[in-house]
């Protein structure tokens, strides 16, 4: 077992798990019907969007990569936090007013989460398999039509570096199956303090929630710069932190039941 077959583990996971948690968790909460998908299209808005901003403002601001990664990651989390946090919240707040209780909560979080996980879990299949294929093909060229404009040095680079992934640490291939579970738990945490602070009138969470993922943005964009060995505990720290924190706001739910 190789680099090559974790990816390709890693793929398969994150396609299957959102159709798999989708299905199970709408049957057995009673959920509404089409919550997770209108959850998960209204989080890929969102993201086109801020793609585009980001897009936009380096185009304006050429210097900006570089800056030192830590300027880089203080600057970009505050962005990500604010976004993507106050747009959380407005969604919750204007367009998802009916989900406020705990359990559609998590499933409104599993849908933000799952739609773009299964469609980067389909990508990131393809992207391994076309590693594999790059990387044991014998001739290259036949991979690259005249057409294509891809000479035999460049194709050859290309294999070369298909080679060296494939030659990584077997269990790295499991890193963005990490990645993407680490998000999962940031998502449903900061949806259930966004909901706890509509449920009791308090948009300050909103807040909280903005500047929580700006701390969490900047702790993995920083690990992300050191070696593999120590960006994986990071991610591992941070997801069972916010693990913690989501047993914590379960009793908020529960007081307001009652």
């Amino acid at each position: 077992m190789n680099f090559f077959f974790f990816s390709a583990i890693s793929g398969v996971v994150l396609i299957i798990a959102p159709v798999y948690l989708a299905l199970r968790f709408r049957k057995e909460w009673k959920m509404p019907k089409g919550l997770f998908l209108r959850a998960g299209a209204t989080f890929l808005v969102l993201e086109i969007f801020h793609f585009a901003a980001m897009d936009s403002a380096l185009s304006y601001w050429p210097d900006f990569m570089g800056y030192h990664f830590m300027v880089q990651a203080v600057i970009l989390g505050i962005i990500a936090g604010l976004f993507f946090e106050l747009g959380r919240f407005f969604v919750l707040d204007k367009l998802f007013r009916k989900v406020r209780k705990m359990k559609e909560g998590l499933y409104f979080a599993l849908g933000w989460n799952g739609v773009v996980t299964f469609l980067v879990g389909f990508l990131f299949l393809l992207g391994s398999i076309g590693m594999y294929i790059m990387a044991t093909t014998p001739d290259i060229m036949t991979l690259f039509p005249p057409e294509s404009g891809v000479d035999a040095e460049m194709a050859q680079l290309y294999q070369d570096q298909s080679i060296e992934l494939m030659g990584s640490f077997p269990l790295y291939g499991l890193v963005f199956l990490l990645e993407r579970a680490a998000l999962l738990i940031l998502d449903l945490f900061m949806t259930l303090l966004i909901l706890v602070g509509l449920t009791y009138g308090q948009n300050r969470f909103a807040w909280f929630a903005a500047l929580g993922h700006a701390g969490f943005f900047m702790l993995v964009f920083s690990a992300q710069r050191f070696d593999t060995l120590i960006y994986i505990p990071v991610l591992i720290g941070i997801s069972l932190l916010l693990f913690w924190g989501l047993q914590k706001l379960k009793p908020l739910f529960l007081e307001k039941k009652t």
